[in-house]
């Protein structure tokens, strides 16, 4: 526990000297967040906190948590668990199973969901410490 709040307490001090230091106000909010989700912290300074003037920033901790989805292996992982929330694949199931579409027939692709998320509804991935971090802005 003590070596990860180390390694990401080093992380957060590399991202302010390549970039800039964090407002005095968004530290502590920094700290307990590249604790917990450090790759996905350090993706959304990137590009979120590079592109808006820090004093605007009222509470980064919940700037972030409003924007954040999730982590996930690839983009592809977090397409099928986006059919599911949405209910996508059970209505998918369902037709198929009402209309005797044979299994492997109707299927997604997973491609254009990926432009359209991004393209249409906002969604941002970004790759950072081997993961697929996605935002919707």
């Amino acid at each position: 526990q003590i070596e990860q709040g180390n390694k990401a307490s080093a992380a957060l001090k590399e991202w302010e000297q390549r970039h800039h230091p964090l407002a005095q106000e968004h530290l502590p909010a920094a700290r307990r967040l590249i604790s917990r989700e450090p790759h996905a912290f350090l993706a959304y300074l990137d590009r979120f906190y590079e592109g808006q003037a820090p004093e605007i920033l009222e509470s980064l901790e919940e700037d972030f948590d409003s924007i954040f989805v999730g982590s996930y292996a690839n983009p592809e992982e977090w397409a099928l668990e986006s059919f599911d929330a949405l209910g996508w694949s059970e209505a998918v199931e369902e037709t198929r199973s009402k209309a005797g579409i044979p299994e492997d027939i109707l299927n997604f692709d997973i491609d254009k969901f990926l432009e359209w998320a991004q393209d249409s509804m906002g969604f941002v991935l970004m790759s950072r410490g081997g993961q697929i971090h996605v935002f919707q802005a």
